[in-house]
């Protein structure tokens, strides 16, 4: 019995990977900076303990799904499992999605000469400017939905009309033709507070 219990016991907090916190070309790359690069970051699965400089998320991987912790190590980025055992597959695709969300497959030093050689924003050459992104680009659309319509409910502002695509949204055919907002049905009016919602 004794032995069933020690094979059945989950291993906690197993380092997985470790990525050097450098661009493609070859620029620092800052661990905090980055996780907080804005509040999408926030959202679930992730958890942000800001304190810590530390962001727990639960990342896809071959046949299922893991939660990791992702923290920073002298230059590296160090990625550990919360519960499970970690196999090369895993641990590689692991390290690839991390990869992808930090952005460390772009080339930003062009960026980092710009902002470098300006006194006001020479803070930024020190790896600052990278935006967080989800594992996958549906994550990110559902994210950015969802603080738009948060965003709006605030605000009081309808979210169709919420200025995130600019021009973009203005010169789409169906925009140019529609001459005054259409009240969206009364079901709906509920969600924005009792306001009636605009699209």
């Amino acid at each position: 019995m004794a032995a069933l219990r020690r094979w059945q016991e989950v291993v906690t907090d197993l380092p997985v990977a470790e990525l050097p916190l450098v661009g493609a070309g070859g620029e620092p790359v800052d661990f905090a900076r980055t996780i907080v690069s804005h509040g999408v970051a926030e959202l679930p699965p992730n958890r942000l303990d800001l304190e810590g400089r530390m962001l727990e998320t639960t990342l896809p991987v071959p046949r299922g799904a893991r939660t990791v912790r992702l923290t920073q190590g002298g230059d590296a980025l160090h990625i550990e499992s919360i519960a499970g055992s970690i196999g090369t597959r895993v641990r590689d695709a692991l390290a690839k999605t991390v990869a992808h969300m930090f952005r460390l497959d772009e080339d930003l030093s062009g960026f980092y000469t710009l902002v470098g050689a300006k006194g006001e924003l020479s803070w930024c050459a020190r790896g600052a400017g990278r935006m967080l992104r989800a594992p996958t680009v549906f994550e990110d659309v559902v994210k950015t939905k969802r603080t738009l319509i948060r965003t709006s409910a605030r605000t009081g502002e309808p979210y169709a009309q919420a200025r995130v695509t600019g021009a973009s949204a203005s010169a789409h055919p169906r925009a140019r033709a529609r001459k005054a907002p259409v009240a969206a049905p009364p079901s709906a009016r509920s969600l924005g507070g009792g306001r009636s919602a605009q699209c």
